[in-house]
């Protein structure tokens, strides 16, 4: 089931919400895109008063898949808009047949279902067809766009410890994913070294580590070996067989066209794969990383975000600059200060009004 907003009104969106209902999906009509669609996969958009650059805007602040726009004055406009901003779209033919313009979209459509970002439609209105064809997705084209406080993308995968659903593997448990371009890469050997060994650290705190390597299994179970040898430590934790890009995608490391064979590719190919994403219990995503080829990453700092996290969602608290646990705090600026005189008897120190200084929590 996908999830969409139909921007615009009259026969064509009614019949477009109908349809899509039939096939199991949720519609509604809106005037314009709006923040209550940050769950919306998709949007179809109609247009003819006001400027495109606001609706497409509005969708990018959405987290939306791509649009759908029927062919009008705003036409050359939108398809500008959509290369600069890196949004999958399609542009229909005003056709007048109801019928066919209907399937001609619902074909659109299944295309961004399906994450290819590319349009299904081959009926473009002149003179739009020539400057959709341009547009086409390459693979420095159109990803997903994943932000603070957004569900984490629930996925299926092979792992060196067996098959998992995501959202089932971490349970109540906080999470840590960190990926890799490819498997036998210097710098990310070391990382997956030093992890195994940090594992501790991480399960004393209750989160679970989980690596990624756009690599068949079997060449992960071969590099284990070389990690071990090398490190001093094989993991011992799970690491995802991304070899048909499909959590990379998700997760927006690589663009949604990317296909074909794993093995072909190099590392500099799928050097956007180098992210750090802490996942809370609520499956919402705390914090993102990303990181160059050449720069190992610093999993320590990930550990003090890591308290920091699990401090202020405990608490009504923020952490300062290179806070380490222990260290004063700062009381939130949602609390009041008549809140926080309960909270904190003993008072706090206050260089400005809007910095209230106490001790860590307990």
């Amino acid at each position: 089931m996908a999830r969409f907003l139909i921007v615009g009104g009259g026969e064509r969106a009614s019949a477009l919400t109908d349809a899509l209902e039939r096939d199991g999906h949720v519609a509604r009509v809106a005037s314009r895109p709006d923040r209550d669609a940050l769950e919306h996969v998709a949007i179809v958009c109609w247009l003819s008063e006001e400027s495109p650059e606001r609706f497409l805007l509005g969708a990018i602040d959405s987290s939306m898949r791509g649009f759908v726009y029927q062919a009008d004055g705003w036409a050359e406009a939108v398809l500008e808009t959509a290369r600069r901003n890196a949004i999958p779209v399609a542009i229909l033919g005003a056709d007048d047949d109801l019928e066919a313009w209907l399937a001609e979209a619902q074909g659109v459509i299944a295309s961004l279902i399906e994450g290819s970002g590319q349009s299904a439609s081959k009926r473009y209105a002149e003179p739009y067809s020539q400057k959709l064809i341009g547009f086409r997705p390459s693979e420095k084209g159109p990803t997903m766009t994943l932000r603070l406080g957004d569900l984490a993308p629930d996925f299926e995968a092979d792992t060196t410890e067996g098959r998992i659903s995501f959202h089932d593997w971490i349970g109540d448990s906080w999470a840590v994913l960190f990926s890799h371009p490819k498997d036998f890469t210097p710098v990310c050997t070391t990382e997956l070294g030093y992890m195994a060994a940090a594992k501790p650290q991480f399960d004393s705190r209750g989160v679970k580590i989980i690596g990624l390597s756009v690599d068949p299994l079997d060449r992960h179970e071969e590099w284990a070996k070389d990690i071990e040898d090398t490190q001093g430590a094989a993991p011992n934790y799970p690491i995802i067989s991304d070899a048909d890009f499909n959590v990379s995608k998700l997760y927006g490391m690589l663009p949604a066209n990317v296909d074909g064979d794993p093995l072909a590719r190099t590392p500099a190919d799928n050097q956007t794969v180098r992210n750090v994403f802490v996942i809370g219990p609520d499956k919402r995503v705390k914090l993102i990383l990303v990181y160059p080829m050449t720069t190992g990453r610093n999993f320590d700092e990930v550990l003090r975000v890591v308290d920091s996290l699990q401090l202020t969602a405990e608490h009504s608290v923020s952490t300062p600059v290179n806070w380490q646990p222990g260290e004063n705090v700062i009381i939130a600026g949602s609390v009041s200060n008549e809140q926080a005189r309960e909270l904190y008897p003993d008072g706090w120190e206050e260089p400005r009004p809007y910095i209230r200084i106490v001790p860590q929590p307990s």
